[in-house]
């Protein structure tokens, strides 16, 4: 019979990296109408949730319709993804060795353009870019406003003026109305 000695360290079985849980929309106080500005305030001054915000943007862009098209943008897909920002996440993923390259087209598949919307917001929303944690605000403004939306003072006034309707179109998008609009038709 094999005695093990209880006091020789034992190997331990490798443990799996922590990640960190996003905050789920459930979880944020948007519920009730009467405090509903102050918390849709908040919520863009919280950090960065893309599990939060794409939800929001989706149905900014095109009440999550996967093969919606924008002429004048030549914005395609649920995210309006345009070729910049194709162009942006590919060379990216080039600089970081990443070797998966997108088409435009590819923004038409709802998993592939997720996959841009991270990269995107990975390589302008971050700290170090920012000089501090980015916000939801941040990121929507990234989203829709390019590599600069994120600034508040020295673009031009019509800039300023676009971004800031947009920042108010996802912020008005309630949790209630993302659940009404992606339920199947009948």
């Amino acid at each position: 019979m094999f005695f093990q000695n209880p006091m020789r360290a034992q190997p331990q079985p490798r443990q799996q990296p922590t990640t960190i849980q996003p905050v789920q929309p459930a979880a944020l106080p948007l519920a009730n109408p009467a405090n509903a500005q102050a918390t849709q305030e908040d919520w863009l001054a919280q950090p960065f949730n893309p599990e939060f915000l794409i939800p929001r943007i989706r149905m900014v862009e095109s009440s999550g319709d996967p093969n919606a098209f924008n002429k004048k943008e030549n914005a395609v897909g649920h995210l309006q993804i345009r070729p910049g920002v194709v162009a942006d996440v590919n060379e990216w993923n080039r600089r970081r060795g990443i070797p998966t390259r997108y088409t435009h087209q590819d923004a038409r598949d709802p998993e592939k353009a997720m996959e841009m919307f991270h990269a995107y917001m990975a390589r302008y929303a971050n700290e170090q870019r920012l000089g501090r944690k980015p916000t939801n605000r941040d990121a929507a403004r990234i989203w829709n406003g390019g590599p600069m939306g994120y600034k508040t003072t020295g673009l031009e006034p019509d800039k300023l003026n676009r971004l800031d309707e947009y920042t108010q179109k996802v912020r008005s998008t309630a949790p209630h109305e993302l659940e009404r609009k992606q339920q199947p038709k009948k």
